[in-house]
């Protein structure tokens, strides 16, 4: 092996590295991104559960609910199952 080899087989090994380095933080804020877009969907989901359980609690019309929160019969109806499970 002459030294022209040896010092393109030490980039190439130097060139994958870094490659596998930036495909790695790539990966990671990709990751990181998803991860906040899901926490804020679900925190979005708990407040808008949690606001049609208050009006459900104040005897508000349940296709009002719906028609404002987008959550369907079933899941009001559930909420509603939770609500009177913690009067009890």
């Amino acid at each position: 092996m002459n030294i022209a080899h040896y010092l393109e087989l030490q980039g190439m090994k130097k060139g994958r590295l870094e490659g596998l380095m930036e495909s790695m933080r790539k990966g990671m804020l990709k990751g990181m991104d998803k991860g906040r877009l899901e926490g804020k969907k679900e925190d979005r989901r708990q407040a808008t559960r949690s606001i049609a359980m208050h009006l459900l609690a104040g005897a508000v019309d349940r296709t009002l609910i719906k028609n404002c929160t987008g959550l369907t019969k079933k899941e009001l109806q559930h909420l509603h199952a939770e609500y009177f499970m913690k009067l009890v």
